[in-house]
């Protein structure tokens, strides 16, 4: 049996079709707030990653407000590199694309090679943050996305190639 930590994260993933954003994405994200400093951020994202039992690299924090409302992004060389003093709302980016957790994979696909992203946030129908989904999982949906249009390719060619034999035999 799993760890109830584990089965209430798997409970929660499952709630979502598994071709959706929310179905893709991992419910471990870094977040921080907007109105911390620089270095209660970095505090709090040490002490996150040291509580996590399977860590993945991350290169951005998402930043949030007190409603977990995803409002912006700030890279961790940012973090690193600046005054442990300052806001954390003044260091960041508010220009963040986002996915709502039922947009369909092949869509969160698009969006993140139309934007350059090899991690894209997934949020709620309230705009709170939820998760991510990542380059890896993007890997996976081009690889099936590939796999059926091959598919298809084959069958249109075998059943054009089979009228082409029975016209061909009719002559």
């Amino acid at each position: 049996t799993l760890p109830p930590r584990e089965r209430d994260t798997l409970t929660q993933l499952l709630q979502y079709d598994e071709e959706s954003a929310g179905g893709l994405m991992t419910p471990f994200v870094v977040s921080i707030l907007k109105d911390q400093t620089v270095g209660q951020a970095i505090r709090e994202i040490q002490a996150y990653v040291k509580k996590q039992p399977q860590f993945q690299l991350f290169y951005t924090a998402y930043v949030v407000d007190e409603y977990r409302h995803l409002i912006g992004t700030v890279s961790v060389t940012e973090l690193l590199l600046a005054d442990k003093r300052t806001l954390i709302q003044n260091l960041m980016n508010p220009e963040v694309v986002a996915v709502d957790q039922d947009l369909d994979q092949e869509e969160v696909l698009r969006l993140a090679k139309e934007y350059d992203l090899v991690v894209v946030p997934v949020i709620d129908k309230h705009l709170r943050l939820i998760g991510r989904v990542t380059i890896d999982d993007l890997v996976d949906v081009m690889a099936e996305e590939h796999h059926h249009l091959t598919s298809q390719f084959l069958f249109l060619r075998r059943a054009v190639g089979g009228h082409r034999r029975r016209a061909l035999r009719g002559l």
